[in-house]
């Protein structure tokens, strides 16, 4: 008896909801394959795409022939943007202050900048940073404070005089006031004297 209701809702393969019949292509319906919802096919279809598409941009720019092109094309890009000396120095100096510009609105770039300029040797990349970023949630790893593009600051969690070294897990990022307070001491000493500080001002009761 129940078999002649017309079936209103489908189960997605996808989400594993009930949907309404409209929202599934006829043709699934019809051979009961590939029975996703329209939310669900736009997902797969742009998760789909978007790998395609980033596999492609990598075999692409790896080739021989693609490289040598870009070279050619950048080398004879500057050598007629040479020729014009005023030409030049404009462009020069508008990439500098999209490079400023680049660096205020990206504080994972200046952070990772900072520790090259600080230590040669570093190898810590924006991306980098910005995973450190996700793994504090965005508090200071010491106060827990909020971190923002004007307090953020790369702390070593071995100092390079101790024979740290600048690389991905020997970095995190605390606020600028906490990186100048600790300066070369061992986290051990640095929260010792931090309490000695707040048990100094507390105020005594036969006070």
């Amino acid at each position: 008896m129940n078999d002649n209701i017309p079936q209103t809702e489908i189960i997605c393969f996808e989400c594993k909801r009930p949907k309404p019949i409209s929202d599934f292509r006829k043709w699934a319906i019809r051979e009961n394959k590939q029975l996703y919802c329209k939310l669900c096919r736009r997902l797969i279809t742009y998760r789909t795409h978007n790998a395609n598409t980033v596999e492609y941009r990598k075999s692409y720019y790896n080739r021989e022939e693609v490289k040598e092109r870009h070279r050619k094309q950048g080398k004879k890009f500057w050598d007629n943007l040479k020729l014009d000396p005023i030409r030049h120095a404009e462009f020069r100096k508008r990439s500098n202050e999209n490079h400023k510009k680049y660096l205020i609105s990206h504080p994972c770039k200046k952070v990772a900048k900072s520790l090259k300029n600080r230590d040669k040797l570093s190898i810590v990349t924006p991306l980098d940073v910005w995973k450190i970023v996700k793994k504090q949630k965005r508090k200071c790893a010491l106060s827990g404070r909020k971190l923002t593009t004007e307090n953020i600051s790369p702390d070593h969690i071995i100092c390079l005089i101790n024979g740290g070294k600048s690389v991905p897990e020997n970095i995190r990022l605390v606020t600028k006031e906490i990186n100048v307070a600790r300066h070369l001491m061992t986290d051990a000493n640095f929260i010792q004297l931090c309490s000695d500080v707040v048990r100094s001002n507390m105020p005594h009761n036969g006070q």
